[in-house]
């Protein structure tokens, strides 16, 4: 008896500690701010601030905030003339571009509330998007036409027209608590449903993000987002409040778009960021980052710790539905076993309650409500919808709070852990899915009796789909896609397709998902017969496909998406085919050339790609004069010969910046050489910049999983080496590697004969020699001072 008394003392205690927790965490989230503000008056605030600064830059364009301001008032004013008012919604469906942000700030400066269509979405989709939300206007771009049928008004944002007239700031005819965006996520019903979110919501979640992430006015960040996914939101509203600088980019060409910018700050996916890490030639530009923001889905160790290999950067754990505008919880993460979602944002109340709505004890397991500023006004059109998830606060009957369906528990330190769902939703990519949506689609198929799709994890901790079917024949899985891709984005769509006789039941009736086989990892059932490997070139392409792909037959026409591929299992591909067959190649290649024939054909020509040309240094006094210069000088040879490369380059190709990828020291740790010639007027100012880059890396691994770091480098990048043992050549459109041996020099020079004529390689070369020859001379006759 004694103990059952103490065991509900203890009870007591935990449900007494989640109140405390509770009062305490209300009181703690607290923030003043002008709750009456809209987020274009907060920007047009720092127009005034700045106005000559650059707002955002997109490859080789820029903006600044003053022509930003001008260009969206104008705009502004063209959607007051067709009748935008408060509140109503205008959809926006434009191309990644520096429109695609004055499309935006245009409509909630006109008053109204921006839709935002990825052009990438089907039709289907799109169409009941615009169909559901009553949109009478859209802007778009006159490539993106025949991407949908609109029977209102349409305007194009690349038009020059609209551009023009008055542009001074417009009268606020808007209060904090009118729509500022509605956006679509899957829906439970089989149909997606659209999330209203007001202006004082988002300057909340402003002000909180600021409030424990160092977002600041001499900081860039990179916005690789699609317009979409509410985070969208945090790498181009809030940054353009506060005076930030925003660097536009495509998570697929980032390096290429960048150019040779360097953002601060990076907000994406944990799935993103693998992508990203992936494709060697964004390391640099990551190993640089000062915070970096991961959310959306769970974040594996094995990601942070790889992140921790690489980059110095302060990196966050975020969390939050659409529903309470895009974060609400943020954890600085220290270590790997520091991973919990964190504390509530300002303003931001948590509750964890059991399937009765009471709360439950610290420590046990319990489903997630938010309330607070953050909440969203609910779903367009679906007040019941609404009412189902947004409901009153146990505790605070007077607020209202959102049932976000995930599993989460209280630890001791006030901290929040994830836990999982309560519901069939999972997180692919880092966009929400309902499983009965690609369900109710699957089941429109006129073939398939049943059908339930389920979510599965491999073992790097991805999840992707499997749809299971009940069909009198098994379908081809390109019919199958093809069924889906008319109504769901590629995200959505399974990676594998398992005819059953019958759907598995447990005793009650229900769908017994814990009986569902595994996916049988042989070749699917294709549109196009198996014909196996014919040449070296197949043999390997179609044994690395195998591998990445989980399958055990893969023929010569299969194709790589068909076969289950997606945006991740490419970027992974596509790393073990550079490593097998030592090219360079782009991921758009795979896209391309997507079934095993068509890209052992394009291999077989590219090897044809490069060609090379060698020079000799010979000088018997050499040794001696490279020994003067390391120890009176106290110069690094591979960095004065790096030097030596980026100074020929940069006059013969007539270019102030330069971006060389450099292996120094005879050892396979690469460095990032950004050389600016802008200024400068002798040897020793190129020599420093290559110490500064060199410094700036000191201690951060460029490239954590290298077995062959030639993969860094680019399409149109240039390659230096100085006593490697890596096997470096063939990678970039010019490579010069240099070896020492005793009293002579071995230079090499390799090239992409497509781009360079030999003749000019063989000119360069000689000047190359010639200029280290130079400075090696006068650097051993001045006494060990740089002229």
């Amino acid at each position: 008896m004694e103990n059952n008394r103490q065991a509900l003392d203890d009870i007591d205690n935990k449900i007494l500690d989640v109140f405390t927790w509770m009062d305490e965490t209300y009181e703690r989230t607290k923030k003043s701010y002008d709750t009456e503000k809209t987020i274009h008056e907060l920007f047009e605030e720092q127009v005034k601030k700045c106005p000559e600064k650059t707002a955002i830059i997109y490859q080789n364009k820029s903006i600044t905030y003053k022509e930003l301001n001008r260009k969206s008032n104008q705009l502004a004013r063209k959607l007051r003339q067709y009748g935008i008012k408060r509140n109503m919604i205008v959809g926006l469906m434009v191309q990644r571009s520096i429109e695609m942000i004055i499309g935006i700030l245009g409509i909630i400066k006109a008053g109204g509330c921006y839709l935002p269509i990825d052009p990438k979405f089907p039709m289907t989709r799109i169409q009941y998007m615009i169909h559901e939300s009553n949109v009478n206007l859209i802007i778009t771009q006159h490539e993106l036409s025949d991407n949908f049928i609109f029977d209102g008004t349409l305007m194009y944002i690349d038009d020059d027209f609209l551009y023009s007239g008055e542009d001074s700031d417009l009268d606020n005819v808007n209060n904090s608590s009118d729509l500022i965006y509605v956006i679509y996520t899957s829906g439970s019903s089989g149909k997606p449903k659209g999330v209203m979110i007001k202006h004082q919501s988002v300057h909340n979640f402003i002000l909180g993000m600021v409030d424990v992430i160092d977002f600041h006015s001499d900081k860039s960040i990179l916005c690789l987002t699609t317009i979409s996914f509410d985070i969208f939101v945090l790498e181009t509203l809030l940054p353009l409040t506060i005076g930030m600088q925003i660097m536009i980019a495509d998570p697929r060409k980032v390096s290429t778009d960048l150019l040779n910018h360097q953002p601060d700050m990076l907000q994406t996916t944990p799935s993103t960021m693998k992508l990203m890490l992936n494709d060697p030639s964004n390391l640099g530009l990551i190993a640089r980052l000062s915070e970096i923001m991961l959310g959306g889905e769970p974040l594996p160790r094995h990601l942070l710790s790889e992140l921790r290999r690489l980059t110095k950067a302060t990196i966050f754990n975020m969390y939050g539905p659409t529903e309470t505008t895009i974060w609400s919880t943020v954890k600085k993460i220290l270590s790997e076993d520091d991973i919990t979602i964190g504390l509530p944002i300002a303003n931001t109340q948590l509750c964890i309650v059991d399937e009765r709505g009471i709360p439950v004890s610290l420590g046990s397991a319990g489903e997630l409500c938010i309330s607070g500023d953050g909440l969203a006004s609910g779903y367009l059109h679906r007040s019941d919808l609404t009412s189902e998830r947004f409901r009153n606060h146990p505790y605070y009957p007077a607020m209202k709070m959102y049932k976000t369906g995930d599993r989460v528990r209280l630890l001791k330190n006030g901290e929040i852990e994830y836990l999982g769902r309560i519901d069939q939703q999972v997180k692919i990519r880092g966009f929400r899915i309902e499983l009965a949506e690609i369900e109710d689609c699957l089941q429109e198929h006129y073939l398939i009796k049943e059908c339930v799709v389920t979510a599965k994890e491999n073992e790097m901790g991805e999840s992707y789909l499997v749809a299971y079917y009940v069909a009198d024949n098994e379908l081809t899985k390109m019919n199958l896609i093809f069924h889906l891709s008319e109504s769901l984005p590629e995200y959505m769509i399974p990676s594998y397709f398992v005819r059953l006789q019958q759907i598995p039941l447990t005793p009650n009736g229900k769908i017994d998902r814990l009986s569902l086989p595994e996916p049988d990892m042989k070749r699917p059932n294709l549109d196009t017969d198996y014909l196996a490997p014919n040449t070296d070139e197949e043999s390997a392409i179609a044994a690395i496909w195998g591998k990445v792909l989980k399958l055990d037959l893969v023929g010569v026409n299969d194709n790589f998406f068909e076969l289950g591929g997606n945006s991740i299992l490419l970027s992974r591909m596509y790393v073990e085919l550079e490593e097998h067959f030592k090219m360079k190649l782009q991921i758009s290649d795979i896209f391309s050339y997507p079934t095993v024939s068509k890209l052992a054909r394009y291999l077989a020509e590219q090897k044809s790609k490069y060609r090379s040309i060698s020079e000799k240094i010979i000088d018997q006094e050499l040794q001696k004069k490279l020994s003067y210069i390391a120890d009176v000088c106290r110069m690094n040879i591979s960095y004065l010969l790096a030097a030596a490369f980026g100074f020929l380059l940069s006059e013969e190709l007539r270019q102030e910046k330069l971006r060389i990828i450099a292996y120094l020291n005879g050892d396979s740790s690469m460095s990032i050489l950004n050389f600016n010639f802008d200024d400068i007027t002798q040897f020793d100012e190129v020599y420093k910049q290559i110490e500064r880059e060199v410094l700036n890396a000191k201690g951060m691994n460029l490239h954590p999983n290298t077995k062959s770091d030639h993969s860094t480098t680019n399409e149109g990048s240039m390659l230096f080496a100085y006593d490697s043992e890596q096997e470096v050549q063939k990678y970039s459109d010019i490579s010069l590697l240099v070896t020492q041996e005793d009293s002579s020099f071995h230079l090499k020079m390799v090239f992409n004969n497509k781009k360079f004529k030999q003749n000019i390689m063989t000119h360069w070369l000689a000047k190359y020699k010639k200029l280290v020859t130079i400075i090696i001379g006068e650097l051993t006759t001045v006494n060990g001072e740089m002229k």
